[in-house]
């Protein structure tokens, strides 16, 4: 069981989470998991562990077919890039 708590620019966000071990879920599972992982790392400024999550999802996304969810990784990488002032490799990894 995963549960975080954490504040940024005044929000508090709370997360709670009973998934099984990434490696005993599904494809969708893992995707999920991991989706919510780097939305988690975009909101709390850490840029290069979420582009690291992201790209590794990307990755993994690209290699099973999940077409809805590497759309969403692509986004969230896409945001992650853009806030760490780098438009160019944004508009690239657009590029699915």
């Amino acid at each position: 069981m995963t549960i975080s708590l954490w504040e940024t620019q005044g929000r508090q966000w709370f997360l709670l989470s009973e998934a099984e071990s990434i490696s005993k879920n599904s494809g969708h599972e893992k995707a999920n998991c991991e989706l919510t992982r780097g939305m988690i790392l975009l909101c709390q400024q850490k840029y290069d562990q979420a582009h690291t999550c992201l790209k590794d999802l990307k990755d993994y996304l690209h290699s099973i077919g999940l077409q809805w969810e590497l759309l969403c990784a692509t986004l969230r990488l896409a945001e992650c890039l853009l806030r760490q002032q780098q438009p160019f490799e944004a508009y690239a990894t657009s590029m699915i």
